[in-house]
Formats: structure tokens, sequence, C-alpha cells
């Protein structure tokens, strides 16, 4: 009487166990990828917001150290010259806070305290100030409805009036705008803090800046930078 040999194989509920187990594994896996995918596009939108901000705060950086800069050439006593700095209002350090040229801080109406900062510099080195029209030499930068904004001309040299435009572009929101100025005296032969009435006195002038924004297409993507910008240009009073 002939057998048949023994036949190896799978029966149908150990095929089904495998491919559940197949399916949990490669369910694991997308799972896996598109927490890797979603984990990489929040990282490239970071870095999006991130370059954005650091471009912004380098254009601050760059035309705020030139605050206050006259250009004429020194001679041997450069006293003299800060004495008539009219981009300090070394000149007239008696003018009102709305006529002064000298740097100094505000707000747009309605925007947070010190979000705005208005400054001067020599920008075609006459050593004169242009106050308006072709060449003008006041600057600044504020916020207004989420865009920091430079001035561009006007003639009311003060934060809520004149001519501004957008720095940033419209995939940023500027959440937050803050300048702090800080000012230490320092006497020309005495040294610091030894300023007192009615003799000169030389301000060394650092501008602290802190800058928030965040992705308007992703609201989520937030991010904070803080600098100190040291001015180049101190101002001089010839007595206090």
């Amino acid at each position: 009487m002939l057998t048949r040999p023994a036949q190896d194989g799978v029966t149908l509920i150990e095929l089904m166990i495998g491919s559940a187990l197949g399916l949990l594994i490669l369910s694991a896996l997308l799972g896996l990828y598109g927490t890797m995918v979603h984990s990489s596009g929040e990282g490239l939108r970071a870095a999006q917001l991130q370059q954005q901000l650091r471009a912004v705060l380098g254009i601050l950086q760059q035309d705020l150290r030139r605050a206050g800069y006259f250009g004429v050439t020194p001679d041997h006593t450069a006293l003299p010259l800060l004495r008539a700095n009219p981009f300090t209002d070394a000149d007239d350090p008696g003018k009102v806070a709305t006529e002064r040229n000298d740097i100094r801080l505000g707000q747009y109406p309605g925007e947070s305290a010190d979000s705005c900062i208005l400054y001067s510099y020599d920008l075609d080195r006459d050593g004169n100030l242009t106050t308006s029209g072709t060449g003008m030499e006041r600057f600044g930068f504020r916020l207004r409805a989420g865009q920091l904004q430079m001035r561009a001309g006007g003639t009311a040299f003060d934060c809520a009036q004149g001519s501004w435009q957008a720095v940033t572009d419209g995939n940023v929101e500027i959440t937050q705008l803050h300048f702090q100025l800080d000012s230490t005296p320092l006497h020309p032969q005495l040294g610091e803090n030894a300023c007192t009435g009615g003799e000169p006195c030389l301000y060394i002038r650092n501008v602290r800046i802190q800058l928030s924004g965040r992705l308007r297409a992703d609201q989520r993507v937030r991010m904070t930078l803080h600098d100190r910008v040291r001015l180049r240009n101190d101002r001089y009073l010839a007595s206090l």
C-alpha cells in the first residue's frame, strides 16, 4: 500500500496571524515616517523664521550703529566738533522732544511702549542735517500692525507720522519689538560717572533690542531674539 509523504506548510490561522503582524509592523513604520516628516517640516519652518528675524535684526544693528554720525574731518581737537554735532542735538540740547534729532524712543498709537526708535546721521557726510526730501537724514524703525517698518520720509519726525515702509514680508508677523536705551555719562578728564552740573559730559550709549515673531501660516512656530548695539557716535554736551 502506497502512502503519501507529509507536506510542510502553514495553516490558514497561521497565515492570518502572520498577515496581522505584518500589518502592525507596517502601520508602526508608517507612523514613524509621518512623525519624521512632520518634525522635518517644523524644523524647516523654524529655520525659515529664524532666518527672517536674524536678517531683520541685522538691518537694525547696521543702521543703529550710525546714529549720531557727524561727517566732518576731525583735527587735533575733537571736542569743538562734538559740540557742534546737530545729529545728537549737542548744538542745542534744550530742544523739545518732537524737534530732537538725537536718538529717542516712542511708539505708534496703540502699539506697546518703546516699540519705535528715531535717530539721525550724516548720510551725505557734508556736516549739515537734511530733515526731509531727497537725501533725508532722519531715520527710524517702528512696530505697526505686526510689521517692522522703516522710516522713509516725511516732515514731522515722530513715530506716528511720515512715510514708512515694511521691512518684513507677509509670511512673518512681528509680535513684539522693544528698544531700551542705556546711557553712561563719562567726564572727558575724570572718567565714568564723574559729570556734575556746569561741566562737560560725554554719553556712551547702547541700545538693547528684543524682537519676537511667528509665522502667519503656522503660529506655533515662534521665536525671540535679543541683541545689544553699541552706538559708535557718543553724545557730547559742553555743560549739563
